[in-house]
């Protein structure tokens, strides 16, 4: 176990360091982000539904800072397709 006496340096080199050594990275962003969804459904009777769905989405990049070194990430666009269908079974007890 390590005396008092000996802690005593470490609690002064922590104390005087002065944080972050290189300037930040800022970044400005001043834009409107959109969102889309589209679902058609169809219900084949009480107990299938079947469906197809589309999203569509943006993402802002952002200003990162590595060890110094700009790495910005570029903002992006997302597309997302689905087709899936919904039954129930043992009277609406289980939905699959």
């Amino acid at each position: 176990m390590l005396k008092k006496h000996k802690l005593a340096p470490q609690k002064q080199i922590r104390a005087n360091q002065i944080g972050q050594l290189y300037n930040p990275v800022s970044s400005e962003y001043d834009d409107v982000l959109y969102t889309a969804q589209l679902t058609p459904t169809y219900k084949i009777n009480d107990d299938i539904t079947t469906y197809v769905s589309w999203q569509y989405g943006q993402k802002v990049g952002s200003a990162l800072n590595i060890n110094g070194v700009s790495g910005n990430v570029k903002p992006e666009e997302t597309n997302a397709a689905e087709l899936g269908f919904k039954t129930f079974w043992l009277d609406k007890s289980i939905i699959f």
